[in-house]
């Protein structure tokens, strides 16, 4: 786990190093025991990673800008190539290949802020660039991270939880009762306003701008701008999806991963399976990737603790284990392990996730269970876990 986070000075004051280090310590990233920091003037950065993994920053000599990023980059190869660079050439520390940073960073030399067009893969970056004395932040269009920001007359500064704004004193801790009450009533929101006045949150697909003049936010992503794809029959359709599903899954088995003894590893890959087509596919499909390498998949699976029998409707069921068990006979070489959640209530959650997000939750009650199965992934030492996000609304 990782994150990133600034502090802008528009009026040319310096950043303090407490406060860069107070902001780290308020977002109580696990798994995170070290940190780098850059400050110039009235700039500084700073990240948070885990021991032995890669630190986050990187800075270009030659034109003084500096890039910090917390990236999985899936478009690597497209990229070398478009950007003219030369494989196997250290870039940075001494690699022999080029980090994701370092990536990001010439596709920001040659494209400025429209390299988010560039990029394909899980990422959220910040570049301070002194030519124009710009601050320059983005999210990919998925939103798999987060980024919120407070602004006032005497500062800019971001980070990727609330928590960490929330370190500096002078943040006001006003709640934002229109989108409490949001919440409460599952109101999706704007995706930038959150349950504090003041600080907001930039929405996926998002760039944001900072200057001393000017704070402007603009959406580069629109799912409608999709090229059309026109092919000759079903089967060509199911195949080009196929193909594509398939890349995207063996994109995220390929995260590295740094052991603590200082060689490299991949990371251990699990997979969370529930009874829908979204999981069940996934599971499918990184199962096979990984019997090419010898490896079997870990699933997590939540089941009631008690028997469900006459409470769910007749088109309705209550425990997921009978179809879990047949995706798991049918796609072979997956360990499922089946999790109740015996040791968390719901109301345990529900303080659980105020403590992480410091916002209350939509279906705050229902978070119990996917922290059992996210503890219980952790305990097998899972570093990289598969889930189903928004499957219930394309493969499902």
């Amino acid at each position: 786990m990782s994150g990133i986070f600034g502090i802008l000075n528009p009026k040319r004051e310096s950043v303090s190093l407490e406060w860069l280090e107070a902001i780290g310590r308020g977002m109580d990233l696990a798994d995170c025991q070290s940190k780098s920091v850059w400050r110039t003037d009235n700039v500084g950065f700073g990240c948070m990673h885990s021991r032995g993994g890669e630190p986050l920053l990187t800075e270009h000599s030659a034109t003084g800008i500096v890039l910090l990023s917390q990236a999985r980059i899936d478009n690597r190869q497209e990229l070398i190539r478009r950007l003219g660079l030369k494989t196997g050439i250290p870039v940075s520390g001494g690699q022999s290949t080029y980090p994701d940073k370092d990536l990001i960073l010439h596709a920001y030399l040659r494209w400025g802020e429209d390299c988010v067009h560039h990029l394909l893969g899980d990422w959220t970056l910040a570049v301070w660039d002194p030519r124009w004395r710009k601050l320059f932040i983005a999210r990919e269009p998925w939103g798999i991270g987060s980024l919120y920001y407070y602004q006032d007359a005497r500062f800019f500064v971001f980070a990727p939880s609330i928590n960490g704004l929330l370190a500096r004193p002078d943040v006001p801790k006003r709640p934002n009762l229109l989108r409490v009450a949001q919440v409460l009533t599952a109101w999706p929101g704007d995706g930038a306003h959150t349950a504090y006045e003041g600080i907001k949150q930039l929405p996926s697909g998002h760039t944001l701008t900072v200057t001393a003049r000017h704070v402007e936010s603009h959406c580069y992503w629109h799912p409608e701008d999709a090229p059309s794809l026109r092919l000759g029959s079903d089967d060509e359709y199911v195949d080009a999806l196929l193909e594509l599903y398939t890349e995207a899954v063996r994109c995220r088995l390929a995260a590295p991963h740094s052991s603590t003894d200082g060689g490299d590893r991949n990371t251990k890959i699990g997979a969370t399976l529930s009874s829908g087509l979204d999981s069940g596919s996934i599971c499918a499909l990184a199962a096979k990737a990984l019997r090419t390498r010898g490896e079997r998949l870990p699933a997590f699976t939540s089941v009631p603790m008690y028997p469900t029998d006459g409470l769910a409707g007749p088109k309705w069921y209550g425990d997921e284990t009978a179809l879990a068990e047949a995706s798991r006979l049918f796609i072979g070489s997956v360990d499922v392990h089946y999790v109740r959640a015996e040791n968390i209530s719901p109301m345990e959650s529900i303080a659980l996730g105020l403590r992480l997000h410091d916002s209350p939750m939509t279906a705050g009650g229902n978070q119990f269970w996917i922290y059992a199965v996210l503890e219980a992934a952790q305990r097998e030492g899972v570093g990289v876990l598969l889930i189903g996000q928004k499957g219930n609304g394309t493969v499902s």
